[in-house]
């Protein structure tokens, strides 16, 4: 289990330095008239957005050695978690997945617009649902990890709310200070750091 954890942490690792590094961090100005103009696309990155985030769960889970299940809408994980660490790498993998995915939609933002336009505002948008009504859900990723890592829950979501909030500048601002982008990978990577090293 440790072998795949390691591997993990170097793959995500290696995947946010490959994106530093492949294309000018440089957050585009980003034009009014630019508003989705397909639809189907723009849904389609959203909902896949939003399954990119539970498939982080599930995959984290799988690899770690949890099986998944499910109540109502929510995932559940069996046997019950070894470790703490185990406990916050699940809990916090959808994050972690849709962080990867939303560089991915700003590295092929031009090829794939609207798709990206989709991806991107999941992000935010399920962000802006746990800092909400799903803070305090007992069977939500922010309550998992704040009961794995000791963290209020409060202090979780603000720190998943900073690259949302700066993804969203990059997204939707005008005169973006070149900063911007560097710093918001750099901080999911920093998190991710953290949590597998956890």
């Amino acid at each position: 289990m440790r072998r795949c954890s390691t591997a993990v942490i170097r793959l995500s690792l290696v995947t946010i330095l490959l994106l530093c590094t492949q294309k000018p961090l440089l957050a585009t100005e980003w034009n009014p008239d630019a508003i989705p103009k397909n639809l189907p696309s723009f849904l389609l990155g959203f909902a896949g957005g939003i399954a990119i985030h539970e498939m982080g769960h599930m995959a984290v889970a799988s690899a770690e050695g949890y099986r998944v299940g499910y109540d109502g809408l929510s995932l559940v994980y069996s046997p019950q978690f070894a470790s703490r660490s185990d406990w916050l790498r699940v809990s916090t993998a959808g994050f972690q997945a849709q962080w990867l995915a939303t560089e991915a939609a700003f590295y092929y933002r031009e090829k794939a617009p609207d798709l990206a336009i989709g991806v991107i505002s999941s992000h935010i948008a399920i962000t802006a649902a746990y800092l909400t009504f799903l803070k305090n859900n007992p069977q939500g990723d922010t309550v998992g990890a704040s009961r794995a890592s000791g963290l209020s829950t409060n202090q979780l979501i603000l720190a998943a709310a900073v690259p949302a909030l700066l993804d969203g500048w990059r997204l939707f601002g005008t005169d973006i200070p070149a900063w911007v982008a560097p710093l918001s990978i750099g901080f999911k990577g920093g998190c991710m750091t953290a949590i597998w090293a956890y």
